[in-house]
């Protein structure tokens, strides 16, 4: 019951949850976390094909703090699902997504789970934040000091703009 003492709702959430939920606010929380993730290893026992999607989705899920290494399986998952999902397409393009049966098209039976995988492949997706959710996923952090110059001077003073080039 609202009101009671210990009764007032759940645990609060640290700054970090509130970063992957979205819902930090600089005014409730004056700090939010900065710097770069703890790196995650490949499992090993992937396939090569789902090594290639682990290569080329894992940046990007570090970056959104969304790759841990409590996550790290669930990912891994993902990279085989993701493959299986792959493989079923192509297979469904090279038959065709339908068949023919007694002079009628029906479709391919192997459509459905196609279907299922691509569903899970895309919730996956959204859990690991690798879908455009209108979400800011931060920025690396530039590593050279003159990058970082160039990121924050105002328009016009980027590479080619100044006065040495001849303009």
């Amino acid at each position: 019951m609202a009101g009671q003492p210990g009764r007032s709702g759940g645990r609060p959430l640290s700054v970090t949850q509130h970063v992957l939920r979205g819902t930090w606010r600089k005014d409730r929380h004056p700090s939010r976390p900065t710097g770069s993730p703890a790196p995650v290893s490949m499992p090993k026992g992937l396939t090569p094909a789902a090594r290639v999607i682990w290569r080329r989705d894992a940046p990007r899920a570090l970056a959104a703090l969304t790759l841990t290494a409590i996550t790290r399986t669930a990912f891994a998952d993902y990279c085989s699902d993701h493959v299986l999902r792959d493989q079923l397409r192509a297979r469904l393009d090279a038959e065709g997504w339908t068949i023919r049966v007694k002079r009628q098209l029906k479709r391919h039976p192997l459509a459905g789970e196609c279907r299922f995988w691509t569903r899970r492949v895309e919730l996956l997706q959204g859990r690991f934040r690798l879908t455009g959710d209108g979400r800011e996923i931060p920025p690396a952090a530039p590593t050279d000091p003159f990058e970082q110059f160039l990121r924050n001077a105002p328009l016009g003073l980027g590479p080619g703009d100044g006065p040495v080039d001849g303009k």
